[in-house]
Formats: structure tokens, C-alpha cells, sequence
């Protein structure tokens, strides 16, 4: 059975329609869930419901203590999420916070040689609209690099290393809790080949793949990928 009308309202209300793991606002893309899931004894309550976006569902409800990484959140981390989430949310200790997802995603290999794909993705989180975008993505010059609809920048030096800096831009105009794939296989792509001679040296040099994503309404997101995100071997 679901949850009483009376119970989802009040979580609804609760987390804002936002999500309790990501705090991303999303609207009617939402999903009150069972912590404990009902088939195991979980009661239709509001001690066992928990707010989520549907990215953060999908990794809900599936945990299995024997393979941990195969997902991501086991009912007593949602719980956690919840109550902390509930008590920033009764509190106003809420900041408005936009997102950069980032994936790696594998698309050729053979014995000697991987590429692999970027996969950059936009969650607006903040109340201002955001009217346009860039994205900058420093890769170690040591990397060979494919890319479409990107700009190129060579020899980039930060903290005494060398980096070709690629560049992309949009003008989206993206309202709170909408998304946007800022890159993908296809239209917009980055793609970087590993091969043995670049994977020796990037293991010794640690190397990492830095991003900053720029829009019109707040300030910069910065992130990483380390190498150990970047390569299967």
C-alpha cells in the first residue's frame, strides 16, 4: 500500500519538495519512499518515510550489505539524510545550492587502449534563473583528447602543471530544479583516449581532470576527478 494521503502531504511539506539526500528542488518529480520497505514489515508512517528525487530513489530501497558498492544508501543513512534534512528545513537553515554531475563513462576498449567520455549534467538550485553558462575542463596535457562544440586552450598551468584547457557554452535558460546535459556522446562531447604509455605516467604524476562550471547566477562550481575515477585498467 502507499503512504496515507495525510503522511505524504506532511513529508512533502516537511522536506519542501525537495530531496533529502541531494536537496535538489523537484517539484512533481518527487517520491515520498519507504525506508523500510513494506514487504519487510515497514509501516505506512512518517518515521519510515523519506523525500527523493527520482536520481536519488533509484539508488534507494536496494542495498545489499554484502556487495555495498553496488548502491549507494542503506535505510539507516536515509534516516539520517531525513532527519537532518527536516530539521534544516523547520529551522530555515536551507541555502539555495546548484549541482555539476559528473560521469565517466567507458566507450572503447581493447587489451592497450581505453576512451572514455565526460558526461556533464546542470541541476539548478538556485531561486534565480540561470540565463546562460560555461564550462571549462582542464585535462593533463599528457591525455589525448577528442572533443565537438568545444574551444581549445593549450598548455594551461595550475600549480606547476600542465593542462590544455576545453571550453563549451550555452545560453539555457533554466529555472529552479530544471537540468540541462551541458555535454554528451554526441552533439556536445569530450572524449579522452588512455593507452599504457599515458597510463604509467599519469598513475606516477596523479592525475586529475579539473572542472569549473560558470553561470549568470551564482558563483563558480569547481570539482575534480581523480585518477582513480579516470581510467579501468
Amino acid at each position: 500500500m502507499p503512504f496515507p494521503h495525510s503522511v505524504r502531504e506532511e513529508a512533502l511539506v516537511k522536506a519542501k519538495r525537495r530531496c533529502c539526500v541531494c536537496h535538489e528542488f523537484a517539484g512533481r518529480s518527487i517520491n515520498v519512499h519507504h525506508i523500510k520497505q513494506e514487504a519487510d514489515g515497514g509501516a505506512n508512517t512518517l518515521d519510515n518515510a523519506i523525500v527523493l528525487c527520482l536520481r536519488c530513489h533509484a539508488e534507494a530501497g536496494h542495498f545489499n550489505p554484502k556487495h555495498p558498492l553496488g548502491t549507494k544508501y542503506a535505510p539507516s543513512e536515509l534516516i539520517k539524510h531525513r532527519d537532518a534534512w527536516f530539521e534544516a528545513c523547520e529551522h530555515g537553515n536551507i541555502q539555495d545550492t546548484s549541482t555539476v554531475e559528473v560521469k565517466v563513462k567507458r566507450t572503447y576498449t581493447t587489451s592497450d587502449l581505453h576512451k572514455y567520455i565526460l558526461l556533464f549534467t546542470f541541476h539548478n538550485g538556485n531561486e534565480n534563473a540561470v540565463s546562460g553558462w560555461k564550462l571549462d575542463v582542464l585535462v593533463p596535457y599528457l591525455f589525448k583528447v577528442s572533443t565537438v562544440e568545444f574551444d581549445t586552450y593549450h598548455d594551461v598551468n595550475v600549480d606547476g602543471k600542465r593542462y590544455n584547457k576545453f571550453q563549451t557554452a550555452g545560453s539555457d535558460v533554466l529555472y529552479l530544479g530544471e537540468s540541462v546535459e551541458l555535454t554528451d556522446s554526441n552533439i556536445v562531447k569530450i572524449e579522452y583516449s588512455i593507452d599504457h604509455d599515458i597510463y604509467h605516467s599519469a598513475r606516477v604524476e596523479e592525475s586529475k581532470i579539473i572542472w569549473i562550471f560558470y553561470s549568470s547566477s551564482e558563483p563558480p562550481i569547481r570539482g575534480e576527478l581523480s585518477w582513480e575515477e579516470l581510467q579501468q585498467f
